[in-house]
């Protein structure tokens, strides 16, 4: 099982980072769209997208680029509020507008690359993620994106180099430690999974997932006795956590492997 690239640190604020220029809005007496300027509807956008509201953010973004068409924070924002409803493709022609007005824009091609990825555009993705790196070396997020891609195109060595520079960068980075556990195990580096594992522990010591996969590769080595243990500790914590999937997974490891 493998940790995917978490949404949360690539939609949640937006490609400027830009938070609203005013700290609220009055409530009384209603404010007609036409009335407001691009920038206060940028500001409504922000909160209604802070909310949940994606649609109604679009929508005002969207009323924005059209007074400012230049505005490329709008552009960006409404990609993440599209992303978030799962309208890839249009979140890629919003971040497009992004980099034809700022071709030097990291978090647009980290942002990109994430909607090409899960449209199946794993090069694309790649190629969007290196651009990202060539702008920010030290862009952990890009590095560990590029690693995912890597690894489910086959490319294990190059996925371990790219989450090895993740944790580089950002030694609490627990998907990496996952990660590249998981692929050090498809490289039958058992003990070097078993060592990220172990770090992912001690970042989380409740991560069910870390339990079932180190439980998976003491079980390759002929582990028996931890393997065990490992799995009926991600049972009892894959039920904690509601992940009902999970806990069927290790159930069923665990009975094939009492046999």
């Amino acid at each position: 099982m493998t940790l995917r690239k978490s949404i949360s640190f690539l939609f949640a604020i937006g490609v400027m980072t830009i938070a609203p220029s005013s700290p609220s809005f009055a409530i009384n007496p209603p404010v007609l769209v036409a009335q407001l300027s691009a920038s206060e509807l940028f500001d409504r956008a922000y909160e209604k997208q802070q909310k949940g509201d994606y649609r109604g953010a679009i929508a005002d973004y969207t009323q924005a680029i059209r007074l400012q068409p230049d505005f490329l924070a709008a552009y960006g924002n409404r990609g993440n509020s599209k992303a978030r409803l799962g309208d890839y493709r249009g979140a890629i022609a919003d971040y497009d507008q992004v980099l034809k007005l700022n071709p030097n824009d990291p978090l647009a091609y980290l942002n990109r690359g994430d909607a090409r990825s899960t449209l199946g555009d794993k090069k694309g993705a790649i190629a969007d993620y290196t651009q990202a790196i060539k702008l920010k070396p030290d862009y952990a997020d890009a590095y560990y994106n590029r690693g995912t891609d890597r690894a489910e195109i086959g490319d294990r060595k190059g996925a371990i180099a790219d989450y090895t520079k993740t944790i580089e960068l950002d030694p609490e980075y627990i998907g990496a430690y996952g990660n590249r556990g998981n692929a050090r195990a498809d490289m039958k580096d058992f003990q070097g999974a078993i060592s990220d594992y172990n770090q992912v522990l001690r970042i989380d010591a409740n991560d069910p997932l870390a339990y079932y996969n180190r439980a998976r590769v003491r079980a390759m080595m002929g582990d028996r006795k931890n393997a065990i243990a490992d799995y009926q500790k991600a049972i009892q914590l894959a039920q904690n956590a509601g992940n009902t999937r999970l806990r069927q997974n290790a159930i069923n490891a665990l009975r094939a492997l009492q046999r």
